[in-house]
């Protein structure tokens, strides 16, 4: 499907996230590494899935795939029935633009921006309608109505990721990708954040897949998976039963 000459996922595909054997190595001084090893992974439409594992165990690598960031080495890989790796630089931007948002640990906010400007941003891109509006509602939805003109070095890092979070959510994405979103915070302010973020999520019926060390923080997803060695192994019944009785 086709909005504006970009491409689309369709709305009939059931499965937001499909990979089939990813791999993903990199070539070095020492020979080659391999990140991820036949990577196997089904994410239907509004499920929210943690990704756990070790440092290095390819976590980011995975997510940067999903987001067209990167390609892999070999494989198949589709969000919303599209593989990323099809498309030239321009269809990706708009690939991304229209179906993904991404919250990252270090926020990657505009510093010379203020908070609005930084949430008007990805509609500016897209060229959408209401953009003030929708920016401002955005930032009241995350409880910084009182904060739009403010920079991010006047701003504490629990508000920075809340405005990163408005960032990502307004344009209503198909696909939210977050990557350790509470690393740099404090735990009662990581908490405040993810209780937002599982808010937001729920009442826009957005995908969530999300890289964390927390076992606290994992178990608020519908489903917690392992990467172990480049390789994606299936929760268990432990972990099922325990992400059940942390939502």
């Amino acid at each position: 499907m086709t909005s504006g000459g970009v491409l689309q996922p369709s709305a009939g595909d059931a499965a937001q996230v499909r990979a089939r054997g990813v791999t993903k190595h990199f070539a070095t001084p020492a020979g080659t590494v391999d990140v991820l090893r036949g990577v196997e992974l089904d994410v239907e439409r509004g499920e929210t899935v943690a990704i756990v594992g070790e440092s290095g165990s390819g976590k980011s690598t995975l997510l940067a795939l999903l987001a067209g960031l990167d390609t892999a080495s070999a494989g198949t890989l589709e969000v919303g029935g599209i593989d990323p790796g099809s498309m030239d630089e321009a269809g990706l931007a708009g690939f991304r633009a229209h179906t993904i948002s991404i919250v990252f640990q270090h926020f990657h906010l505009m510093k010379s921006l203020t908070a609005l400007e930084n949430v008007r941003l990805p509609l500016e891109l897209r060229g959408d309608a209401d953009i003030a509006g929708r920016a401002e509602r955005a930032l009241a939805d995350v409880g910084l109505a009182a904060r739009q003109s403010h920079f991010p070095a006047q701003m504490s890092g629990g508000e920075c990721q809340r405005v990163a979070l408005a960032r990502a959510m307004v344009t209503t994405p198909r696909l939210l990708l977050a990557d350790e979103p509470t690393g740099n915070l404090d735990e009662k302010t990581g908490r405040r954040v993810m209780d937002l973020l599982f808010d937001v999520v729920a009442s826009t019926g957005t995908t969530l897949i999300l890289v964390t060390h927390s076992e606290i923080l994992a178990a608020r997803c519908a489903r917690t998976l392992t990467l172990s060695n480049g390789v994606l192994l299936p929760a268990t019944a432990d972990a099922r039963a325990g992400a059940g009785a942390g939502n």
